[in-house]
C-alpha cells in the first residue's frame, strides 16, 4: 500500500527518494555535533549531485544528463533533501566507503554485499576511463545483474508491507491508511526502499 511520488533520474546515482506527503521531512543530514553523538546512525546519500549518464558519455565523449519527464515537478523535492537515515546493522555500510553515490544507494537497498561492492568498483572504473569499451561493457553487465537483485528485493519489501497491512486489519478490523503505514518507522523505511528500487530498475547507464 504505497503512495507513488514522481522521481527524478539525474545525477551520479539518478535516484530520488519518495516524496514526503504529510510531515514534510526527509531526514536530512545532521550537524557535525549531532553526527558525533549518533554512533548507531548511518547516512546514505540517495540524492547525489548531478552527473552524466555513463553509457552515453563514454560513447559520445560528452556529458549527457539522464532526466525523467517529471523532472520539473520534482526539482523542489530534490533540492530540499539529500540524505536519509537508517539504523546501523549488519547489512549497513557507511557512505564514505563507496566509490560512487549509486554504490551507497544500492547498499541502502541490498546491504553491503559483494555484488554491490563489485558494481561500485566497476562504475568507478568506467567513470575514470570513459573511452574504454571493455570497462563500459563490464559495467553494463553488472548493472543488469544488480537491477535483477534490486527487483527481487523490491518484491520482498512489498510482501512485507502486504503482511503488515493484513495484520493491521486483523488487529483493528479496518484497512490501514497511508498515514497508518508511515506512522510505523519500519514500514516507512521499507516504503522508501521500494520507491528507490523502482528508480534503480529504470537506469540505462
Amino acid at each position: 500500500m504505497t503512495n507513488e511520488a514522481p522521481v527524478v533520474v539525474d545525477g551520479e546515482s539518478t535516484v530520488d527518494m519518495p516524496e514526503e506527503h504529510h510531515d514534510g521531512t526527509n531526514n536530512v543530514d545532521a550537524s557535525d555535533d549531532e553526527q558525533e553523538s549518533c554512533e548507531n546512525t548511518i547516512h546514505y546519500n540517495l540524492m547525489p549531485e548531478q552527473e552524466d549518464d555513463l553509457q552515453l558519455s563514454m560513447l559520445n565523449n560528452t556529458s549527457v544528463d539522464t532526466v525523467s519527464t517529471t523532472v520539473e515537478e520534482c526539482t523542489q523535492v530534490a533540492n530540499e533533501a539529500n540524505n536519509v537515515q537508517v539504523t546501523q546493522g549488519s547489512s549497513s555500510a557507511n557512505k564514505e566507503q563507496w566509490n560512487t553515490k549509486l554504490g551507497s544507494t544500492l547498499a541502502y537497498i541490498l546491504g553491503n554485499t559483494d555484488d554491490v561492492i563489485e558494481f561500485d568498483r566497476a562504475r568507478k572504473n568506467a567513470k575514470n576511463q570513459r573511452q574504454d569499451k571493455f570497462l563500459l561493457d563490464n559495467y553494463m553487465h553488472k548493472l543488469a545483474i544488480i537491477q535483477t537483485k534490486v527487483s527481487k528485493k523490491k518484491g520482498e519489501l512489498e510482501k512485507d508491507i502486504a503482511n503488515w497491512e493484513k495484520n493491521y486489519f486483523i488487529s483493528n478490523n479496518n484497512l490501514p491508511t497511508y498515514d497508518n503505514l508511515v506512522a510505523d518507522s519500519v514500514m516507512k523505511d521499507k516504503l522508501k526502499q521500494i520507491e528507490t528500487a523502482k528508480v534503480i530498475m529504470k537506469l540505462k547507464g
